[in-house]
């Protein structure tokens, strides 16, 4: 939602996120992407000392809810430090049968992502590593500017798609880019059944750019 944003355009954002979660009567919780700047948000946003990376754990209705910092300094591509992989492999072996959901900007790898490696966490495979230690059930993400969803062992994986543009990246080595306006619902039931829905609020199919 922050473009290489200082610390005044969080405080406003800050104020937006305030009054939606008044609106809307619901809780609305943040994660850092590769085009924030974590100072200008620990400033701005929550007017703390700044660390390093911003993640933290939730319950919800008995489910814990992790939200993870995959930003790797100014980069595109995403990754999980070793004190960020730490604390969530023992965090979830403490409550191992409580069910997790796990959400974080860029996404582990998955089939339908080959053509992305570039982009996406770049440790994945720690992060499933830690995940066997506890009852992690959904890893939600974006960053790739199209929705897909796939699994990774047992657990389900889905990727939202973008409120900027689309991308549409079947060809190997040239991506075309699309007016795109879309989120996505993530329902649990009580037997923690996982439904996502994909919603767009505009579609267009018109190509507006290409890159290689």
């Amino acid at each position: 939602m922050i473009h290489e944003g200082q610390a005044s355009d969080y405080a406003n954002f800050k104020k937006n996120i305030s009054r939606q979660e008044e609106e809307l009567q619901i809780p609305i919780f943040v994660i850092l992407g590769n085009h924030d700047r974590t100072e200008a948000f620990y400033n701005g946003y929550l007017s703390e000392p700044v660390k390093e990376k911003y993640y933290y754990k939730q319950q919800i209705n008995g489910v814990d809810n992790y939200f993870l910092d995959t930003t790797f300094e100014n980069l595109e591509q995403g990754y999980l430090d070793q004190q960020q992989l730490a604390w969530l492999s023992t965090s979830l072996q403490t409550s191992p049968e409580t069910p997790a959901l796990i959400f974080m900007h860029h996404p582990a790898f998955g089939s339908s992502l080959e053509n992305m490696k570039f982009s996406i966490l770049q440790n994945g495979l720690e992060l499933q590593k830690a995940c066997q230690k506890g009852n992690v059930k959904g890893i939600f993400s974006g960053h790739i500017h199209f929705s897909t969803t796939y699994l990774t062992g047992t657990i389900l994986n889905c990727v939202s798609d973008s409120t900027a543009y689309h991308i549409d990246c079947r060809k190997h080595h040239q991506h075309f880019v699309s007016d795109v306006i879309g989120y996505n619902i993530i329902s649990m039931s009580t037997e923690t059944e996982i439904g996502v829905e994909n919603r767009y609020l505009y579609c267009g199919q018109n190509t507006v750019k290409k890159y290689r």
